[in-house]
């Protein structure tokens, strides 16, 4: 060999060299690349390492890629650890908000029955209905009698007739007429005794009342209303009571043979 000169093999010795130099620089380069760009997508999508659900594991243990897979299964589960603790967290969060819910529903149902106890018992505790006792005439206009209901009355004087009832039970509402005979009486007017309606109408006296929060006390006897006749001509008549409802607090009905009802006459 020459100094100063290479021979061939000598320069394909260099050529080579200088392209493996190249290739491991270049593969250098090509990895430090790779792991920057997957360190920045990592950064910028931390979730995806999390987002695995059991779905996933069970895919994941299938035979076939049991062996690629384990590494990245391990990492996997690792991750899903926190997820597990959590969900611990929320059923027991779940079971405190049960708990509490059942320790407080007595509260709440205790509250609306205390508060309807007083209703209750305003309710089944009327004023008692009193009894109307009108006066009667000391003077009389005629000497001619007119007997209602076996009361002596006299032609020309005004009587007052009361409707009396005792019933065995407090009443929720009521409703009846009272039949008179015309050609022995004018009628007046009409007062009821307790919270209802009383009008006059082809000789007959109607009346109806309802109180559904307290009732009509006539366990004593009370007079259900009043009304003043004129008395017409004498002879004898009767005035008789048609009692239609009754009714007591609890919308049973209560039979009229139970009751007394009296029309009592003042002349």
């Amino acid at each position: 060999m020459k100094k100063g000169r290479f021979s061939t093999a000598e320069k394909v010795l260099v050529i080579v060299l200088i392209v493996l130099m190249v290739a491991v620089v270049a593969v250098g380069v090509f990895i430090i690349i790779g792991n920057v760009n997957r360190a920045n997508f990592e950064a910028e999508n931390p979730t995806i390492a999390t987002v695995s659900t059991d779905e996933d594991f069970t895919f994941a243990t299938d035979e076939s890629t049991k062996s690629e897979d384990k590494p990245e299964h391990t990492d996997a589960t690792k991750k899903q650890e926190p997820k597990e603790t959590a969900t611990d967290v929320t059923v027991k969060s779940d079971t405190k908000t049960t708990k509490n819910t059942t320790a407080t529903e007595p509260k709440a149902t205790k509250k609306p029955t205390n508060s309807k106890k007083p209703n209750n018992t305003s309710a089944t505790t009327p004023d008692a209905i009193p009894v109307v006792e009108p006066t009667t005439n000391s003077n009389h206009n005629s000497t001619e009698v007119c007997k209602i209901n076996g009361t002596k009355c006299y032609v020309g004087d005004t009587i007052t007739v009361a409707l009396n009832v005792k019933t065995p039970k407090v009443l929720v509402n009521f409703q009846g007429y009272t039949e008179y005979d015309s050609s022995y009486l004018k009628f007046v007017s009409a007062k009821a005794n307790v919270n209802g309606l009383v009008n006059d109408h082809n000789s007959a006296i109607y009346y109806n009342g309802s109180d559904i929060s307290r009732g009509f006390d006539f366990t004593n006897t009370g007079t259900l209303y009043t009304a003043t006749f004129k008395v017409k001509k004498a002879g004898s008549t009767t005035i008789k009571n048609i009692m239609q409802v009754l009714t007591d607090m609890d919308s049973t009905p209560v039979k009229e043979s139970d009751c007394t009802i009296s029309v009592k006459v003042y002349g």
